[in-house]
């Protein structure tokens, strides 16, 4: 049972589903539709989908009707189930989120900044973030994540370059930071959170792949427990609701309040939810916080004996708790296995294909060196096995590659000059030139190699000779690239007139 539910009357309201119950007396009714969707509770839907998911799924998704209560501006059932969420995390206030943990960092940084205020962020952020600056028209304050010096991933920040950020500008009104990564390593969010206290500014944190944290001791900290205000997870992620279904916790009401987060949601979000998604979300936190202990034990108790099997192979190394307290890393996430498989042979991109057309078995995803896999509440004994079995047979036929650690060696250029808000230069009008001449120009594309998964250049900033360097070496050992139009990145969209 999650830690913070200790008492009686807690644990029994953690077993309702307010949501999900009224979604069910509503279709038992059998009222007859003349409302969206459409399909009519799959009286009109694709015959082929029929066949493939079965009649009743299509019964459950259903519109704004009554006593289903609406998500962008909950009064009813949606509010007792976001109520129970944040009860059994821990929170002040919980929101559902139908467009992700997207929608949440971009929520979070519209209620937090305003147009030309400046906000600090670390560097390892996803896509979404970069959005919620964009929207917000914030002025953003860049901190570079620690290198990992063996996966040469940039993983965790140094609470020391927030403070000193902080000191330096004096002027920034919240913090955002991302913790774990993709990866699942930790950064020390704790220390950044006390720094954060003493300057009285909201302290964001995109805890997306965090979600199942709060629901195991054996799991690292949540922070929600370690200083933050404003909360994202990707509850699809690692507790069981459907993909595209998040939750955002105000755990604190200092800085910020729930009114003023809904209402950035109310823009934001669809004003058409999936009946399905809320319903999953109302469900996954029933099961997490009823069972979770018990289904967490599990799923470490896989991990554990799949890391193990891997460090029993040959050739093949996964990280693991022996990394702590190296490059400013303080905890990691053992459901995530991150596979390095250099030393076979292979790339991660190689290894990636044989896994998928050979054996079977889709990975989370790769890049030059290594491969990484999520163990997840949904495993079992058998895709245990399946992978291990996979692996051992693989790394029996090692082979050499000329690209074998070739990314790991390369450190990223230092974070280029802010020229024009990522706001200013979404809008700006551009034009798309070839690489080799952009030298000097203003970026107006986001370019994110694979590895190391940091931004190399935002828009509104200035191209320079080590970030040209820095993309043809990435084009010559084929990283993948994220954000430009032109991902062969032979051309990129600079600002006009700068």
């Amino acid at each position: 049972m999650n830690k913070h539910l200790i008492n009686l009357t807690t644990m029994r309201s953690q077993k309702r589903m307010p949501y999900v119950s009224a979604v069910e007396k509503y279709v038992k009714e059998r009222r007859i539709p003349f409302h969206m969707p459409g399909h009519k509770q799959g009286k009109g839907i694709s015959t082929i989908l029929k066949r493939l998911w079965g009649e009743k799924v299509f019964y459950y998704d259903l519109t704004e009707v009554d006593g289903l209560d609406y998500v962008n501006a909950p009064s009813g059932v949606i509010k007792q189930a976001e109520a129970l969420a944040a009860e059994a995390f821990g929170v002040k206030e919980t929101f559902f989120l139908i467009n992700g943990s997207t929608v949440g960092n971009q929520a979070a940084i519209m209620s937090t900044v305003k147009d030309k205020e400046e906000i600090l962020v670390t560097r390892n952020f996803h896509q979404s973030t970069a959005a919620g600056i964009i929207l917000s028209g914030a002025v953003p304050i860049y901190v570079q994540p620690t290198r990992h010096k063996i996966s040469g991933f940039y993983p965790t920040i140094s609470p020391k370059k927030i403070k000193d950020a902080l000191n330096k500008n004096p002027s920034i009104k919240a913090v955002h930071v991302t913790s774990p990564t993709h990866i699942g390593f930790l950064s020390d969010v704790k220390e950044i959170g006390q720094t954060i206290l003493k300057k009285e500014i909201p302290l964001i944190v995109d805890e997306a792949h965090g979600s199942h944290f709060q629901f195991h001791e054996d799991l690292p900290k949540s922070a929600i427990t370690l200083g933050a205000d404003i909360v994202i997870q990707s509850s699809h992620k690692t507790i069981g609701s459907l993909t595209q279904s998040s939750m955002l916790h105000l755990v604190s009401s200092r800085h910020i309040s729930g009114a003023e987060i809904q209402n950035s949601l109310r823009i934001l979000q669809s004003s058409s939810p999936s009946t399905l998604l809320v319903m999953s979300l109302d469900a996954a936190r029933h099961q997490i916080a009823n069972e979770g202990k018990e289904l967490l034990t599990k799923t470490l108790s896989l991990a554990r004996q799949l890391r193990n099997g891997i460090n029993d192979i040959d050739g093949l190394y996964c990280y693991g708790r022996e990394i702590i307290d190296t490059d400013d890393i303080v905890d990691i996430d053992e459901t995530k296995i991150l596979i390095n498989v250099g030393k076979i042979g292979y790339t991660g991109y190689e290894m990636e294909k044989i896994l998928g057309k050979e054996y079977g078995i889709e990975i989370e995803m790769s890049d030059i060196s290594h491969i990484l896999c999520f163990v997840t509440i949904g495993d079992t004994e058998f895709s245990i096995e399946k992978l291990l079995g996979a692996l051992k047979r693989i790394s029996m036929k090692p082979r050499t590659t000329k690209a074998q650690h070739a990314l790991e060696s390369l450190t990223l250029p230092d974070i280029p000059e802010l020229i024009l808000t990522p706001r200013e230069a979404f809008f700006a009008s551009k034009k798309r030139i070839s690489i080799a001449s952009s030298l000097g120009k203003i970026s107006g594309e986001l370019i994110v190699p694979f590895p190391p998964d940091i931004p190399l250049v935002l828009p509104g900033e200035r191209i320079t000779k080590d970030i040209l360097e820095y993309i043809d070496y990435l084009k010559k050992n084929g990283a993948t690239i994220i954000g430009p139009q032109d991902t062969s990145l032979e051309t990129i969209k600079v600002v006009e007139n700068n």
